[in-house]
């Protein structure tokens, strides 16, 4: 490894800077990266890499070894969940860690002498820094590495080994961030009718001074993860005593924002689902922020039309900034859809455009106050803000704003319910199986007795959800087989765990044209009622689970009732056991229909399946369509070299 003087000295400085405190400049420590999860970066290490070879180099696999001696990666013993890489201008970069013996990680500890492998892009004869960021326990892993089919199997540059003496590389000391945190413990309000209440984050990390900016919130996720209980209409409040100078659009909420220094604010939302959002006061609380200071556009007129061309404006803005525009509209006669289009000026004279971002609403004759959030890029000068309408037609607003502001974050796996119940007590109740239990699923005021019915020839499972206010380890499900009055038995009964798998962005179809070494991930406007999340979906073996305090668990209980069964009522015990102690005992009912459904089905069934790799991996779908009697009429075999229709 090639380290002149000044270059030693520098890393001199930064290791002494490093242990004496928080050696970085404000907005230097990049936030947000993917699948945050609402936390936070604690650590980082520079890697700063020099091109002194004649030729440019895009994507060029770079392999660094993690271990404790000088030159390596001190990433050992941390978690590869947490592992992000990034470069100085915050793009996020696909990695690889293999361990010493080949093997991949991914979401384990990393361990000693593992390899990873980044790309970089570096012109000849210049110099680049990329970030490699661990230590965020909220983090998920990113679901996605470096492909090694790209590169082959070549992994010859490794620091200290530039390549053909074409690389220098310095790995330089780990830099820490520790922020303090503000607002965390607020106590839920008195009045037991706040009973929803959504966490919002605020992170400032740099800096010796404190920001005042106003802080915007996005929360689509929120919203549709609480769809059933509508807290997109219900009546708002910011603070448990009530912070009227917090505004709400249709997908986020804005609010005045004094945070200090290196820390991490959390500020509480409460709603009241038996009361609706008073639109009165919201109208009057926009044209507040309309006429604030920090509004960009409140010389412009007030009120307007948006008419069939559109709506648009030129507004000189700071590159590297987070803007937010919004407006209330409603639409003159019919109903319309309106979109929020931003578009950047370059420096100088040009006028290209040099990112775009689109947001679209639904806009009807009542006030819709929408809106959208950018952050300019760094080659930036002014933005194009543009109103659109998708139909014929015209639309009224009555103010816009567009003012500099903070970002903050919420989540839609973070929210929290006030619970009804007895203190300590295991909570058992049936769902309808068509119905997905989630982790955060409160269970029903009244609850219904365990019991299914089912006819012969036919399978039908009993869906129980468990929750509890204190962690049961190694809880084990014990299930009687149901028998009748005159002691025959229902003895096909099948237990199963149900399993949960992690979601990371909501379904639709995006699209991102970037360098394959670059993380993709969606930036798009959502397109489906999905959110991110743990989804409940995978049927498990029934082996002892720890249930977490506070976190719903469902059971999948299937009974098979064969032909000949007598018809009636059937009874059996469900027992709960933690730690082999006995918890909880309930009892279960099967009432067996006096019919019997026929072996083939006299109805049809329209099914699109996925057999992408060819029907003898999918043994287990065949013997599915069997089992639940679907008699496939039309296979239609599609995989490379095969295009077909047979009938069956």
């Amino acid at each position: 490894m090639k380290i002149s003087r000044p270059l030693l000295l520098s890393i001199l400085l930064l290791f002494m800077t490093t242990n004496a405190g928080n050696c970085q400049t404000p907005d230097s420590w990049h936030y947000p990266m993917y699948l945050a999860n609402m936390g936070y970066w604690h650590s980082r290490i520079p890697v700063h890499v020099i091109n002194s070879s004649t030729h440019d180099i895009s994507g060029e696999p770079l392999t660094l070894v993690i271990g404790e001696a000088e030159g390596e990666l001190h990433l050992t013993g941390e978690n590869a969940s947490g592992v992000r890489v990034i470069d100085s201008g915050g793009t996020e970069l696909l990695w690889r860690i293999t361990s010493h013996e080949g093997g991949l990680v991914t979401d384990t500890t990393i361990p000693w002498k593992s390899r990873l492998i980044l790309p970089v892009t570096i012109k000849r004869g210049q110099s680049a820094i990329y970030y490699i960021y661990f230590n965020n326990i909220a983090a998920w892993p990113v679901g996605a590495v470096l492909e090694e089919e790209r590169y082959g199997r070549k992994e010859n540059i490794q620091a200290g080994h530039p390549n053909n003496d074409s690389l220098n590389i310095s790995i330089k000391a780990t830099q820490t961030i520790s922020l303090s945190q503000n607002g965390i413990s607020e106590a839920w309000p008195a009045d037991q009718k706040w009973d929803i209440r959504v966490p919002v984050k605020v992170f400032i990390f740099g800096g010796s001074r404190s920001e005042d900016l106003p802080v915007y919130v996005r929360m689509e996720q929120v919203y549709l993860r609480l769809h059933t209980k509508d807290v997109q209409n219900a009546a708002m409040k910011m603070g448990s005593k009530g912070d009227k100078s917090c505004f709400r659009f249709e997908k986020a909420v804005l609010f005045p924002g004094q945070m200090a220094a290196e820390s991490e604010q959390t500020r509480f939302l409460y709603f009241d689902r038996e009361e609706k959002e008073d639109k009165a006061r919201m109208e009057k609380a926009f044209i507040g922020w309309q006429n604030n200071k920090r509004n960009l556009l409140r010389t412009l007129t007030s009120t307007g039309v948006i008419k069939s061309t559109g709506w648009t404006q030129d507004i000189l803005i700071k590159p590297g900034k987070s803007y937010i525009f919004g407006v209330m509209a409603g639409a003159s006669d019919t109903t319309n859809t309106i979109s929020m289009i931003i578009g950047f000026q370059g420096k100088g004279d040009t006028t290209q455009t040099v990112y775009s971002t689109i947001e679209r609403s639904t806009i009807t004759s009542d006030w819709k106050f929408i809106s959208t959030v950018f952050r300019s890029p760094e080659e930036s000068s002014s933005v194009r803000v543009s109103l659109k309408l998708s139909e014929p037609g015209s639309a009224r607003y009555n103010g816009m704003l567009m003012m500099e502001v903070i970002e903050g974050y919420s989540g839609s796996m973070f929210f929290e319910q006030r619970e009804a119940g007895k203190p300590g007590e295991l909570a058992v109740w049936p769902v309808n199986p068509v119905v997905k239990v989630f982790h955060e699923d409160l269970p029903p005021m009244n609850i219904q007795p365990l019991g299914i019915s089912v006819a012969k020839n036919e399978t039908e499972p009993l869906q129980i959800a468990l929750r509890s206010p204190v962690e049961s380890r190694n809880m084990r499900i014990e299930v009687t087989q149901p028998m009748n009055s005159g002691g025959q038995k229902l003895d096909r009964v099948s237990l199963n765990i149900v399993g949960y798998v992690p979601i990371d962005y909501p379904s639709n179809y995006y699209e991102k044209k970037v360098p394959y070494w670059h993380l993709k991930y969606p930036t798009e406007p959502i397109g489906s009622d999905g959110f991110s999340g743990y989804w409940p979906d995978p049927l498990l073996p029934a082996k002892p689970f720890d249930l977490k305090a506070n976190t719903t668990q469902p059971i999948w209980i299937e009974v098979n009732v064969p032909d000949g069964t007598l018809p009636g009522d059937y009874s059996g015990k469900i027992k709960i056991y933690s730690e082999e102690t006995l918890i909880k005992e309930l009892p279960w009912t099967v009432h067996v229909w006096n019919f019997t459904l026929p072996v083939r089905n006299s109805f049809g069934l329209f099914m699109i399946t996925d057999l992408f790799t060819g029907c003898r991996k999918h043994t287990s779908w065949w013997i599915m369509t069997s089992q639940e009697r679907i008699c496939a009429i039309f296979i239609c075999l599609l995989w490379p070299g095969i295009i077909s229709v047979q009938e069956r």
